[in-house]
């Protein structure tokens, strides 16, 4: 495994308060209870670093993360697809995504995490399609694999492969058993870095 040593930088909830400089950044995305934190914390290899929310569906802002070994930053998106969550909240959500996966100049690909117990979701496939818009590249981790049987792995790659287009992705299969999707995801990351102009 890689070591990112990362830190907490600040939290934003529209576009005044993203970070002025030119790290590049890697913004995860995903639906409330997805696993988000957990694979924050993973690669950063801390156990707190992004904490889990008590109630699903309750952080509303773009939280940024330093990785200062690499020089690039994380940024953890709002989960989305929660039923308590009011039709305003959805649209503060809608509105600040639309912001950043569309203007923010700093952003270099996007992390898009999927439930594999579940079909991919329209919230999923309209993420999918913000990044396209732009050419950035999508690295899929399917999360909870470890709770499929073989015949449910098939399925959803099945489904997956229809949705996305997987020969122009990347797609990790994460399970808690496992560090080399870890590794994997770090890697990918590393090697998505725009190299510095001489």
């Amino acid at each position: 495994m890689i070591h990112f040593h990362t830190s907490f930088l600040t939290s934003a909830a529209n576009q005044a308060g993203w970070p002025q400089d030119s790290l590049p950044e890697f913004v995860f995305l995903g639906r409330s209870n997805v696993g988000k934190s957990t694979v924050l914390n993973r690669i950063a290899n801390q156990r707190q670093l992004a904490r889990v929310s008590v109630e699903p569906g309750r952080t509303r802002l773009l939280n940024f993360f330093t990785v200062h070994s690499y020089g690039f930053r994380l940024v953890d998106a709002p989960g989305y697809g929660y039923a308590s969550v009011s039709i305003k909240q959805s649209k503060e959500f809608e509105t600040l995504m639309v912001d950043y996966l569309g203007k923010r100049l700093n952003l270099v690909a996007g992390v898009l995490l999927i439930d594999s117990r579940r079909i991919p979701s329209n919230d999923e496939v309209w993420i999918y399609h913000q990044l396209q818009k732009r050419h950035l590249p999508v690295i899929f981790v399917a999360t909870k694999w470890d709770k499929l049987s073989q015949s449910e792995k098939i399925i959803f790659q099945r489904n997956f492969d229809s949705t996305f287009e997987h020969q122009q992705s990347h797609l990790l299969y994460a399970s808690p058993k496992s560090q080399e999707w870890v590794f994997q995801l770090q890697q990918n990351m590393l090697e998505l870095i725009p190299k510095p102009t001489e």
